[in-house]
């Protein structure tokens, strides 16, 4: 993870601020938490960080936040977080003491911002925060996480806020994760982060869960693309932007419990009920199901990884052609080996989203 020097940021939020006319291009979503894999690490011996920044910053040494995918979960709050409480912390229950262990909580947000949009200024709001917290942001430029000096904030009881953070934030989908820390009973707590816009909050959008039955609707955004999506059109597949109602729905599908092996998925489109994406050699094609055909189930199921991109989003290998993925190349869809390249990562990392074609999916 990167960490740089940008001007010091004052205390807790991170909002999001662009030109009044492109908040409309902005939008997140629920906030989820990971309780890592760290457990309350105990043994510690550590000088307490009031008033001094680098004693701060060695309280997130042990931290390790884990990959999008696996492992996140609901919030109390999908708005705000409401994690915790004045007498929340598992330290005690640990045999630790204060300032003698540490106990790490993640949450994250995925913001996507439209490419052309003007970012001018990205905070968010802490309110209720116990002990202290780092944010990190992931994207396309930067795949590893970066964090700058600001981005370390300590307990508020109140209200309080970063500085300016528009500088980490990259067009397309910005995974913004915050490190919470626990070093001293009794209290463990984040009540409220809320992403702001120029002073107006984003609301996060809802889950893409407006479910057909045996699956949930769905599009396809590319990372390094962000105004295009894995679409349909004469049958073959295709990343391409989104302008007609014909274009939402061919960019809209149905993700299933996988042909070959429901623990994986599949993609069914949402206007050609029967109709999967299957990989054809290493072309991706779109195909009607055949009845009892084992090579073309096999060959339209993908196991869902983390994006190759970076933590941001998600890539999907190919069940039939283990160690292939799927990527966009030349604006077609292909099921390619990694080449090592930060190019193919790119192209082989998508978000899922809300479906384009809305309330209109029917055939």
């Amino acid at each position: 993870m990167k960490k740089r020097n940008y001007s010091r940021l004052t205390l807790f939020t991170l909002c999001v601020s662009l030109a009044p006319a492109a908040m409309a291009q902005v939008s997140r979503t629920p906030w989820l938490m990971h309780q890592g894999a760290e457990g309350v690490i105990t043994g510690l011996n550590l000088e307490s960080p009031t008033g001094d920044p680098a004693k701060l910053v060695q309280m997130f040494e042990r931290a390790s936040i884990p990959a999008d995918g696996a492992g996140w979960g609901p919030v109390p709050n999908a708005e705000s977080i409401g994690f915790g409480g004045d007498y929340a912390s598992q330290i005690d229950e640990a045999g630790g003491t204060c300032l003698k262990a540490l106990d790490y909580t993640y949450f994250q947000t995925i913001v996507t911002v439209t490419a052309g949009t003007t970012v001018d200024e990205f905070k968010i709001l802490f309110t209720g925060m116990d002990d202290a917290s780092r944010i990190t942001v992931f994207n396309a430029n930067h795949p590893d996480g970066l964090v700058v000096d600001g981005s370390y904030v300590t307990k508020v009881q109140s209200t309080g806020a970063t500085t300016d953070l528009r500088d980490l934030m990259a067009a397309g989908p910005n995974r913004v994760v915050i490190t919470q820390v626990d070093w001293c009973p009794v209290g463990n707590k984040l009540q409220s982060a809320e992403v702001e816009l120029n002073g107006t909050t984003i609301a996060a959008s809802p889950d893409p869960e407006p479910a057909m039955a045996g699956g949930t609707l769905v599009s396809l955004q590319s990372v390094n693309y962000p105004d295009r999506y894995v679409r349909h059109r004469s049958l073959g597949g295709y990343l391409e932007p989104v302008g007609s109602d014909l274009d939402r729905k061919d960019s809209s599908f149905r993700r299933v419990a996988g042909l070959a092996d429901s623990n994986q998925v599949s993609f069914e489109a949402a206007n050609f009920p029967g109709w999967f994406l299957v990989a054809e050699g290493e072309k991706v094609m779109l195909r009607e199901r055949p009845a009892g055909n084992p090579d073309f189930d096999r060959n339209a199921t993908f196991v869902i990884r983390d994006g190759l991109s970076g933590n941001v989003g998600i890539s999907l290998e190919s069940l039939a052609q283990r160690g292939k993925y799927l990527r966009h190349f030349q604006l077609g869809l292909f099921i390619h080996a990694p080449d090592g390249s930060d190019l193919f990562k790119s192209d082989a990392t998508f978000l899922q989203v809300e479906p384009n074609c809305g309330t209109q999916c029917a055939p």
